[in-house]
């Protein structure tokens, strides 16, 4: 019989934005085990999630072999040093499903890792480029704005006691953040020099963060928009809970969103390309549908502008693609239930 005890923690943020990194720095520590995108099912119910038996089970590992040998290993090793491990999970989609993993499992501590959104635009860029990659054709940094500004907006109305982890201060500013997430996930934390030996492993001829040279194409204007300045505050508020900072992110939304938005979608319909187009309907379905919070404020102000993006591709549109911009346009009136804007919706409605 399972134990009935859920997930510890969680890591979360966008993808590119450092999860992968947090996770195997948290993995450090003896006491800790952080799996890595091990239930990423949309529609897993994380308050069955019990551990250590969900780590054994092939259906969460989505049926992967050698995922499942590799985690189940893992678990084990650390179980014959100590028997009392923490044990999260880190999954970048994670971050549209923030308030449902809160209701489903409201004790686990979450860690929100932050990283500038030029930095992760430039990564999710370099590789969509990369043909041998088998990152999606056309997931360019387009996309990666529109999470990091969502991202941020779902910090600044969240109700979960999560925290902040910035990914400049964390791996190259303050030493001393290591232990405190540690200590806040009731780890025992491994001496400085395997954190700051794993630091310097990770990042050896990488270029320091703040570099002019990691400039890329959207630099400018996220330098227009202040979006430097809201990485220099996220910096200095690293480790903070959400609500403590939660009236400058919200003033950050207020001002940028439509900006962000224009942007992309003129981006993407004037210069992008053809597999950035393909790709545009199938991140709207993805954050349509995986999305837990539809009365939320986020989604709110977002689902407008899912449409408006949507009916821009629709001359482009194959038939098959018309008949999922229509799925797209039934899903966010579901979404919406009573609320739905039905005039709003009827030109992807008639799509197909």
């Amino acid at each position: 019989m399972p134990n009935q005890r859920t997930l510890d923690f969680v890591v979360l943020g966008i993808a590119r934005s450092g999860t992968t990194a947090l996770a195997e720095a948290i993995n450090l520590d003896p006491r800790c085990f952080c799996a890595h995108e091990y239930f990423q099912q949309r529609r897993i119910d994380f308050s069955k999630v019990f551990v250590p038996e969900a780590f054994y089970d092939a259906e969460n590992s989505n049926n992967n072999p050698e995922k499942l040998t590799r985690v189940v290993a893992e678990v084990k090793r650390k179980l014959a040093v100590t028997s009392d491990l923490v044990y999260g999970n880190k999954e970048p989609i994670h971050f549209l499903i923030m308030e449902r993993l809160h209701r489903e499992i409201p004790d686990a501590k979450g860690l929100y890792i932050y990283r500038p959104a030029h930095q992760i635009a430039d990564s999710w860029d370099r590789r969509a480029r990369n043909e041998k990659d088998r990152w999606l054709p056309g997931r360019t940094g387009y996309f990666a704005l529109l999470e990091w500004l969502i991202g941020v907006s779902r910090l600044a109305e969240t109700k979960q006691a999560l925290r902040l982890i910035d990914y400049d201060s964390f791996f190259f500013d303050d030493p001393a953040l290591f232990g405190r997430l540690i200590e806040y996930i009731q780890g025992s934390a491994p001496a400085a020099p395997v954190i700051e030996r794993f630091k310097r492993d990770l990042f050896r001829g990488a270029t320091p963060p703040d570099s002019p040279s990691r400039a890329g194409r959207f630099d400018m204007f996220l330098k227009n928009i202040g979006g430097h300045e809201l990485d220099q505050f996220m910096r200095s508020r690293s480790f903070s809970v959400p609500s403590e900072i939660r009236g400058d992110l919200t003033s950050f939304i207020a001002a940028r969103w439509d900006h962000v938005f224009v942007h992309v979608i003129d981006g993407i319909n004037n210069k992008g390309t053809a597999a950035e187009r393909s790709f545009a309907l199938k991140w709207i379905d993805r954050v349509v549908k995986g999305y837990d919070d539809p009365g939320g404020a986020t989604f709110r102000r977002m689902w407008p502008w899912l449409v408006d993006f949507t009916e821009t591709l629709l001359p482009g549109m194959s038939t098959v693609e018309r008949a999922d911009a229509a799925a797209v346009a039934r899903a966010i009136r579901h979404r919406l239930g009573k609320d739905a804007k039905t005039d709003r919706l009827k030109p992807l409605l008639s799509a197909a």
